[in-house]
This record gives structure tokens, C-alpha cells and sequence, in this order.
């Protein structure tokens, strides 16, 4: 599957463009996206139980999300390079607006889909679930800013994207959801292309070292492989 994301970034120089490539192979060869769930789900072969399960594990990310801007945010002075994670942890919670906070927005396709409050919490947060979180949480801690932000950047936004791009084809399936019940979903495909190229305008410049780039390579990986274990789980 292609990244668009850092496909269609345009703003570096070349002194840039062998880290985007290195990082783009790593995530478009990755086997997350030939899953089993994206493929029985895009064929409407996905059971129920599976759905209302990954849609109920799903919530446990986003309440985490915006926990990881913080990290970056407490970890830096440069304020120029801390904007884009500020503007964009304000957007998460919805510029102000209970309404479009991210997590909420997500509640409601879990309403569409008929799950309760008292099923979601009742729900257990599943292995697999953690360990995305895990990762999310170690590499976004980096005593490095500049690891962390560029593991956000590279890693976090884009695969987000390509998840969510799969995740409507399924969706989109069940007739009786809205294009409203999915607004999570469907800004989640587009937003995050600019939030993944205003992280990489301000990072590209700060990395410059090779270690840095192999740290920030491991990191694309720990977050994908952390995220076939959020999908294997779905599957049980």
C-alpha cells in the first residue's frame, strides 16, 4: 500500500529525500496492511464480534493520543519547533468544542454501530492494544526531541493514515452508517497528511546524525509491528 503521506511531501531538501525514502520502503513493504482483518473486512467477510471489538479497543488509542503530544510538548523549549504539536493537540480536542473532540467523535460511530457506554466499559484493553501504546509512549519520550518527533512524524501520522483509509472500506460496508457516523474516521485519512508534513518541515532539519536516522527507523518499526499485534488481538 502506498503512503501518500510521504509520498506527496514536497517541502525538503535533498539532503532529506534518502531518510523519506528509507522510511517510506520500511512502512509500504510492512505486512500490516495485507492483514487479515483489512482484507475480510474491504470483503464483508468480517464477523460482528471482531468489528464491535476493534472498534471498542480503538477507543483506548485515542483516549491515549493526546498524551503523546504532552510527552513531545514537555520535552522542548523551541517553540517554533513545539507549534504544529500544540495547534495540533488543540485540533484533538476539538479547538475547544466538546463536539469535535476526537475521542467523542469516535464514541459516535460506536453508537451507530449500536455499542453502549456500559459495554465500553466493561471492555478489557486487549494485549495488542497496549503494546501500540507501549510504543507510542516509549519512542514519543525520547530523551532525543528530535527521535521523538520524527517517530511521530514518519511513523505515527502516516500509518494512521493508511489505517484509516482501510479501516472506511470496511465501514462503508454496513449501509445503515452515515457519512457523519465516520467523520472520525474520514479526517483522520486526510487531516493527518498536514500533520505529518508540518512535523516533518520543522524535524528534517534538526536530524543529522546516521544514529539518529537508524533510531528513528527503529521506531517506524516498533510502531508497526506493535500495530499487527493491535489486529491479531481483533481477530480473537
Amino acid at each position: 500500500m502506498d503512503c501518500k503521506i510521504l509520498r506527496t511531501y514536497k517541502n525538503f531538501d535533498k539532503s532529506s529525500l534518502s531518510i523519506i525514502n528509507g522510511v517510506r520502503d520500511l512502512i509500504e513493504n510492512h505486512k500490516l496492511f495485507e492483514h487479515k482483518f483489512f482484507k475480510d473486512y474491504a470483503a464483508g467477510k468480517l464477523p460482528e464480534i471482531h468489528e464491535r471489538k476493534w472498534l471498542k479497543q480503538r477507543q483506548f488509542l485515542s483516549k491515549q493520543f493526546p498524551s503523546i503530544y504532552a510527552n513531545i510538548i514537555a520535552n522542548s523549549t523551541d517553540l517554533d519547533f513545539l507549534r504544529p504539536f500544540v495547534r495540533q493537540l488543540w485540533e484533538e480536542f476539538g479547538n475547544g468544542k466538546r463536539e469535535k473532540i476526537h475521542y467523542y467523535q469516535l464514541l459516535n460511530t460506536l453508537y451507530a454501530k449500536g455499542i453502549t457506554n456500559n459495554e465500553i466499559g466493561n471492555e478489557p484493553i486487549a494485549k495488542g492494544t497496549q503494546e501500540v501504546i507501549n510504543a507510542y509512549q516509549k519512542w514519543t519520550k525520547q530523551e532525543n526531541v528530535v527521535i521523538a518527533a520524527a517517530v511521530f512524524g514518519f511513523a505515527i501520522e502516516p500509518i494512521i493514515a493508511m489505517d484509516m483509509e482501510l479501516s472506511l472500506e470496511g465501514l462503508r460496508k454496513n449501509k445503515a452508517l452515515s457519512e457523519t457516523d465516520l467523520i472520525y474516521f474520514q479526517d483522520h485519512a486526510t487531516h493527518d497528511y498536514g500533520h505529518s508534513w508540518e512535523i516533518l518541515d520543522v524535524v528534517l532539519p534538526k536530524i543529522k546524525t546516521e544514529k539518529e536516522i537508524e533510531l528513528i527507523k527503529q521506531g517506524v518499526i516498533d510502531v508497526l509491528i506493535s500495530r499487527v499485534s493491535f489486529y491479531d488481538e481483533c481477530l480473537i
